[in-house]
C-alpha cells in the first residue's frame, strides 16, 4: 500500500517535479554554480556551502517550508558566517535541489533498482527518518511551497548587504525599488569578489564615504560611490582589481565621441573604397574620379551609419537610471503634476475634456498628484473670437467643479 501511495503522489504531481527540474536548470547555470563558496572536502573544494545550508534549513523545519522559517534559520546561521549575495540568490535553487534529492532517496529506498546510476547528492544517499512515502509527500509539497515564496522579500530580510546599505545617510536607499537596490547589491558583490573583502565591509565602506561627504549633496548617497562618479574612489579604497575587459571598456568610454566619429569615417571609407577600386580598374580620368567619388559619398554614408549604430547596440549596454519605489504612495517631497495639453475649438468640447481628466484622477488617486489642463484655443483668422470667453469660462467652471468633488 505504501508503494501505491507513493506512486499516486508522484503520478499526480509529476508536472511539479518537471517544473522544479526546469527552474533548477534556469536558476543554477554552471558558471554561476562554480562561483559559489564551497565547503572544504577531503580532496579539495566540496559541495557549495549554500547547499548544506538548504539541507539543514529543511531539516530544522518540522512542518513545510515557509518564508518566515527559512528567513529565521538563515539569520541565525549568519550570526556565525555571513552568506554572500550570490548564495542568497542560489538558495531557492538549492532548496529545490535538496527536495529533489530527498525525493530520489525516498524512491530509491522503496525501489532500489530505480536509483539512478552515477553520483547523486548527499540528501539522496542519506537514510532519513520516517517512512519513504511520507518523505515523498513532503518533498513534493515543499517543491510546491517554494514557488509561493516571495524571494525578493526573503533577500531584503536576510541580506547583510541590504542591512548595511539601508543605513544610507541620505535615507534614499530604503525608498528605492527592489530592482535598483538589487543593482546596488550586485555592485557590492562584484567589488567584494575582486578586492578580497567581505561584502558587508564593502557596503559599510560605501556608507562611511557617504557619511563623511555630509548631507545636502549627491555624495551623501551610497549610490554615488557604487554606480556614480565616486566609484573610482571606492575601488581605490578597496584596492579593487579591475578586470582587463572592464578596463578596456572604461578606456573606450572615455573617448566615446572620438571612437564614434572615427568608426563612422572608417566604415564610410570602406564603402567608398568599392568605387575607388572600380575607378582604378577602369582607368578613369580625373573628372571621372571626382564625379565618381562625389556620387559615392551619400550611398556610402547611409549604410555606414546604419551598420555603425547596429554594432554600437551590440557592444554597449544602456545605463539604467535608479528608480524610487512609488508603488504604495508618492511622498510629499516628490509631488508631481500630470499636465494634459488640449486644443479647444468650442465650449461643447469642454465636458469631454473634463471627463477624461476626472477619469485620470480616479485612476490615480494619490494626493501627491495634481492634474493640470494646459489649454489653448484653436487657430483663427483673428486674434480673438467671440466664443473664446465662453470656452475659458466653461473650463474654469468645470475645473472648479472637479476640485470640489475631488
Amino acid at each position: 500500500p505504501h508503494a501505491d501511495r507513493a506512486a499516486e503522489w508522484i503520478l499526480d504531481n509529476d508536472y511539479q517535479v518537471i517544473r522544479a527540474l526546469r527552474r533548477l536548470k534556469e536558476g543554477l547555470p554552471r558558471h554561476f554554480y562554480d562561483t559559489l563558496p564551497a565547503l572544504a572536502g577531503r580532496d579539495g573544494p566540496g559541495a557549495p556551502r549554500i547547499h548544506a545550508v538548504a539541507g539543514a534549513a529543511l531539516e530544522a523545519m518540522d512542518q513545510h517550508i515557509t518564508l518566515e522559517g527559512l528567513a529565521d534559520f538563515v539569520l541565525r546561521y549568519q550570526q556565525t558566517a555571513e552568506l554572500t549575495n550570490g548564495e542568497l540568490w542560489a538558495l531557492p535553487s538549492m532548496v529545490r535541489l535538496v527536495c529533489l534529492e530527498q525525493l530520489i532517496g525516498a524512491v530509491g529506498e522503496m525501489e532500489p533498482e530505480l536509483m539512478p546510476e552515477g553520483t547523486v547528492g548527499a540528501q539522496a544517499r542519506a537514510t532519513s527518518p520516517g517512512r519513504p512515502v511520507d518523505r515523498i509527500s513532503r518533498a513534493i509539497t515543499d517543491l510546491i511551497a517554494i514557488d509561493t515564496i516571495k524571494w525578493a522579500d526573503f533577500i531584503d530580510t536576510v541580506s547583510v548587504v541590504e542591512a548595511a546599505l539601508a543605513s544610507d545617510p541620505a535615507e534614499v536607499y530604503p525608498a528605492m525599488t527592489f530592482d535598483t537596490r538589487n543593482r546596488y547589491r550586485l555592485v557590492v558583490e562584484t567589488l567584494a569578489a575582486r578586492s578580497d573583502s567581505p561584502e558587508s565591509d564593502v557596503a559599510r565602506r560605501a556608507v562611511a564615504l557617504s557619511r563623511d561627504a555630509g548631507p545636502g549633496t549627491c555624495r551623501g548617497h551610497v549610490g554615488y560611490w557604487l554606480i556614480g562618479d565616486g566609484r573610482a574612489t571606492l575601488e581605490a579604497a578597496l584596492r579593487y582589481r579591475v578586470p582587463w575587459r572592464e578596463a578596456v571598456r572604461r578606456r573606450a568610454s572615455a573617448f566615446g565621441g572620438a571612437l564614434y566619429s572615427g568608426g563612422l569615417l572608417l566604415l564610410a571609407a570602406a564603402a567608398i573604397s568599392i568605387s575607388v577600386i572600380y575607378l582604378w580598374a577602369a582607368d578613369a580620368s580625373a573628372a571621372q574620379w571626382i564625379l565618381g567619388i562625389l556620387i559615392s559619398i551619400l550611398p556610402a554614408t547611409i549604410p555606414s551609419v546604419w551598420f555603425g549604430h547596429w554594432v554600437i547596440t551590440r557592444l554597449s549596454k544602456p545605463q539604467v537610471l535608479p528608480e524610487m519605489d512609488f508603488s504604495k504612495a508618492v511622498p510629499d517631497d516628490c509631488a508631481a503634476a500630470v499636465v494634459v495639453p488640449v486644443i479647444v475649438a468650442s465650449d461643447d468640447e469642454v465636458d469631454a475634456i473634463l471627463e477624461k481628466i476626472e477619469v485620470l484622477r480616479m485612476a490615480n488617486p494619490d494626493p501627491a498628484f495634481r492634474f493640470v489642463v494646459l489649454s489653448d484655443l484653436s487657430d483663427a483668422p483673428t486674434r480673438t473670437l467671440p466664443m473664446d470667453t465662453r470656452i475659458e469660462a466653461a473650463l474654469s467652471r468645470g475645473i472648479d467643479a472637479l476640485n470640489s468633488r475631488n
